[in-house]
């Protein structure tokens, strides 16, 4: 099958990287454009959203078949792993020499179990601190990627109801487990896992099935009103409507004609890994400004600027090199 470019997905990371920024350099002031930045985390359930879609639509680009998982497993380990773990690795160094960048902890403060568990994307399982709070939504994806491997096949089996048997398993398995609230406190896994944000994913599969023209759409709609309830009851009714309405952008929006989308699409998740890094520490020098919230407002901008600057240099010297690394892989296999 032909890859096509998708450029409202590039506007939607976008959107969604720049939202988070937003969510973690907000002032906590009492006026609305604080109390609008505060809503700025629910950029990561777009992420999860578009996840469940584009990633069954690149298998099937590339014509994935189950005896490929271990190379779809190793392109997808160097399209994400790398540019993780050099920003971990920094953020380490920082916490030892980074006073100059507004960083008050030291490295003794780390123990080597977090350091495993940040590594190896564990930490928010054993309630481990993560040396930067986006680091718990690749945890996510990962455990995401490793599930789609096995339910690709399903997704794009003959049969309707098997086709549909995965999603209504995600969607079924969030109402109940929620954000994790709802496991036994003796559970040593009490944190978030795929299982808690598993309907969202599921609701991006659903848009990937019509995208492929395999799913009828009063199911369509019928799934989709069961994943909206789902996620409203099991985990948030902000994240359901959040999720529904990147489904329904996702479905009946045309493609934007934006010439500058594909540009700033590719630096989303070198954006959105090291926004804090550095943007925080833009804001840290910059917190001379005035409480007023127009003068934060511009605090947040320079620091989305110096956020962007270094997103631009870390994708072409680092993200850039791994992702033609990776596509060797796929190409080889």
């Amino acid at each position: 099958m032909d890859k096509k470019y998708l450029p409202n997905l590039d506007f939607l990371r976008v959107v969604a990287a720049y939202f988070v920024m937003l969510y973690h350099f907000n002032w906590e002031g009492d006026d609305p454009v604080s109390s609008l930045f505060s809503y700025g985390y629910l950029g990561v359930y777009v992420f999860f959203c578009i996840s469940g879609f584009i990633s069954p639509l690149a298998m099937k680009w590339s014509g994935y078949r189950l005896k490929d998982w271990k190379s779809f497993l190793l392109s997808r380990f160097f399209r994400l792993y790398p540019a993780f773990a050099i920003i971990a690795l920094l953020e380490l160094f920082l916490y030892t020499n980074g006073s100059w960048m507004g960083y008050s902890y030291k490295f003794d403060q780390i123990t080597w179990f977090q350091l495993v568990t940040n590594f190896t994307w564990t930490a928010e399982l054993y309630k481990e601190d993560w040396l930067v709070p986006v680091f718990w939504t690749l945890a996510i994806e990962a455990q995401f990627i490793i599930a789609i491997l096995f339910i690709y096949p399903l997704l794009n089996h003959k049969n309707e109801w098997i086709r549909l048997l995965p999603i209504i398993v995600f969607t079924v398995t969030s109402y109940f487990v929620g954000r994790g609230d709802t496991l036994p406190s003796d559970f040593a896994w009490t944190g978030d896992t795929l299982l808690s944000y598993g309907v969202v994913f599921g609701m991006g599969m659903l848009v990937y099935l019509h995208y492929m023209k395999n799913i009828r759409p009063w199911v369509l709609v019928l799934l989709l009103a069961l994943a909206f309830f789902s996620c409203a009851r099991g985990v948030s009714m902000t994240w359901a409507l959040t999720s529904m309405g990147t489904v329904v952008f996702l479905i009946l929006m045309p493609n934007l004609p934006f010439r500058f989308i594909p540009y700033f699409g590719k630096f989303a998740y070198s954006f959105f890994l090291i926004h804090i890094t550095f943007g925080g520490a833009a804001m840290f020098h910059l917190r001379f400004f005035p409480e007023e919230w127009y003068f934060q407002l511009i605090r947040v901008l320079i620091a989305g600027v110096v956020s962007f600057f270094a997103a631009w240099v870390f994708y072409y010297k680092i993200e850039k090199p791994f992702h033609a690394f990776a596509r060797k892989i796929k190409s080889k296999s």
